[in-house]
């Protein structure tokens, strides 16, 4: 039977379940605000750790992060709150407010209005070499596509109407508000009312440059997401039907189309360049299925598969990130190119191997709605909107330091013989595929690894554990074991072994 399409609402700001693991980030001693319990997960030890170094408090719940192109300020966009029924405060879509913030993380500015301009998912942009903010136009406006700020006065110094001067504003208002590199060519999308494409204005004059060719023939090929290559040369747009278009910015052509989920079964909510744009990443909002049971009943499919990365010259797909959850997006590479770094369910923070699709990942439980993050210029500072604030964090490099074998020393972590290629077999000298190394008499026994695999996860339980082994991010067996290896499903990592009186969730 063929399932049903669900669509689930979340609440823009809902807390992710609760986590008991300790937090394993840690503020700076000079960080003056209070540090959130913040939970992270590695599969694989060797990625880079993540550790807030800062939280930053805004007056509203945050939309949109933007670093300016040296680094040295740092601008997050608020929504506003409405009183609810019994007095209660809930995050509305809109929002009349973007604070920018100095390398000293002092406020060095806040632009608002007395009317909202943006809505949750618009976005906003640093032009005249780091001077000016480009940001949609007031919700009292019609004619009117986006605004020029001051960021030395906060006052509007330029207005760009839309291409319909005779229409409301859902149709004229940008959305979607990025710069080029250079800060010299801004792309921009509109209202949803009408399928329009995207256009290039030169933040020289402000003149329009173009409508770019091959654009919507309907809402539903509308472009909804913009990111530029590094060096400024290629500009990807990405639709509301799940196609990505790279277009080669001086000769204003498509160069490559992407059919990235099939049949339109994602809305790309974020696209990303790696450093040399040989590889774009993206992330999908797709909705959950629902099959009926023989036995009555409905069982909920969650959408999985929705990060993704092609290689830009020949469109084919060379990772995938493929676990069920809800909707992802704010999608970004790590300076070096290496990871990948996404937000899925508006609350789970990942940092991704997408070389190694199915061993290496780090998260992060934020615990509360999250909707973007974005790279400092260098790549050592990340910020994040979690909520009413925004959260740096620095991802650090964990060394593999090689083991000491001398007496007194570290043994080192067992060798094991799983099949680490397919059609290998793995080392039969143990029941469970495992070849412990030799540790030398006197040296100190670490606790036993969690051991990734393509294939199977072994690891050896120690004693009085308590063994979780999961799939697709679900907990399927809760086992107590003095001392029984645990094997998690093929394809699939141990994601924890919890020691009793300090568990944690999978």
């Amino acid at each position: 039977m063929e399932p049903r399409k669900t669509c689930f609402v979340y609440g823009l700001f809902g807390a992710a379940p609760g986590v008991l693991a300790p937090p394993e980030v840690f503020a700076e001693p000079n960080s003056r605000t209070p540090v959130p319990v913040l939970t992270e997960v590695s599969k694989q030890s060797i990625l880079p750790k993540f550790r807030l170094i800062r939280e930053l408090i805004t007056p509203g719940p945050v939309s949109a992060v933007l670093w300016n192109s040296d680094g040295t300020k740092l601008a997050a966009s608020s929504l506003l709150s409405s009183a609810g029924s019994l007095g209660l405060s809930f995050p509305s879509p809109f929002g009349n407010l973007i604070t920018i913030w100095d390398d000293h993380w002092h406020v060095f500015k806040t632009i608002t209005r007395t009317e909202p301009f943006f809505e949750l998912s618009d976005t906003f942009a640093f032009v005249g070499n780091n001077r000016q903010i480009a940001a949609p136009s007031s919700m009292a406006s019609s004619g009117l596509a986006f605004s020029v700020f001051d960021l030395e006065t906060g006052v509007i110094v330029r207005e760009l109407p839309g291409s319909h001067s005779d229409r409301p504003r859902n149709v004229n208002a940008a959305r979607a508000i990025v710069a080029s590199p250079d800060q010299l060519t801004l792309a921009v999308t509109f209202g949803r009312a009408l399928a329009q494409p995207v256009a290039l204005y030169s933040t020289r004059d402000w003149s329009k440059i173009i409508d770019l060719p091959e654009g919507p023939r309907t809402r539903a090929e509308m472009p909804e997401v913009l990111a530029f290559s590094k060096d400024g040369k290629l500009l990807a747009v990405g639709r509301i039907d799940g196609v990505v278009l790279i277009y080669d910015v001086d000769s204003r052509q498509v160069i490559q189309r992407i059919d990235a989920y099939e049949r339109g079964s994602g809305v790309i909510s974020s696209v990303a360049f790696n450093s040399d744009a040989t590889s774009i990443a993206m992330a999908a909002w797709m909705s959950a299925s629902a099959r009926k049971l023989p036995a009555g009943g409905e069982e909920i499919i969650s959408p999985k598969n929705l990060v993704r990365v092609f290689r830009v010259k020949d469109a084919a797909r060379i990772a995938t990130y493929g676990e069920p959850f809800y909707p992802a997006g704010a999608i970004e590479w790590t300076r070096d190119g290496k990871y990948l770094v996404f937000i899925t369910a508006t609350s789970t923070l990942h940092l991704w191997d997408p070389s190694r699709p199915l061993l290496t990942e780090r998260t992060i439980e934020l615990g509360q709605g999250a909707f973007s993050l974005a790279f400092s210029p260098s790549g050592e500072s990340m910020a994040v909107g979690v909520g009413n604030s925004v959260k740096l964090f620095r991802l650090e490099p964990q060394l593999n330091s090689s083991a000491q074998t001398k007496a007194g020393g570290s043994c080192p972590p067992p060798a094991f013989g799983f099949a680490s290629r397919r059609g290998e077999r793995p080392d039969v000298r143990s029941p469970y595929g495992l070849s412990p190394a030799a540790c030398p008499r006197g040296a100190r026994s670490p606790a036993a690894p969690t051991v990734p695999a393509p294939a199977v996860a072994v690891a050896a339980a120690p004693a009085a554990a308590i063994v979780t082994v999961a799939r697709a991010h679900h907990v399927t067996a809760r086992i107590p074991a003095p001392a029984v290896p645990a094997v998690a499903p093929a394809g699939r990592l141990l994601d924890r072994v919890d020691r009793l009186g300090g568990a944690q969730h999978a």
